[in-house]
């Protein structure tokens, strides 16, 4: 009975089929980014308030 509380058959993002080189792609993209970035964007925000400068011109 609470299977049908919540339909999600209409949605988008779970009507497509994914692929999972896609998603390897994306996730090693994304790690690529947050080391690049030395961080994501909640920690940034975090050293920038301590008066780091390179934190925030990185945000």
């Amino acid at each position: 009975m609470a299977m049908r509380l919540l339909d999600v058959s209409e949605a988008r993002q779970l009507a497509q089929q994914g692929s999972i080189s896609g998603a390897m792609i994306g996730g090693t993209l994304f790690g690529c980014g947050m080391i690049l970035a030395r961080g994501c964007a909640s920690r940034l925000l975090v050293l920038s308030a301590n008066g780091n400068l390179r934190a925030l011109l990185s945000a």
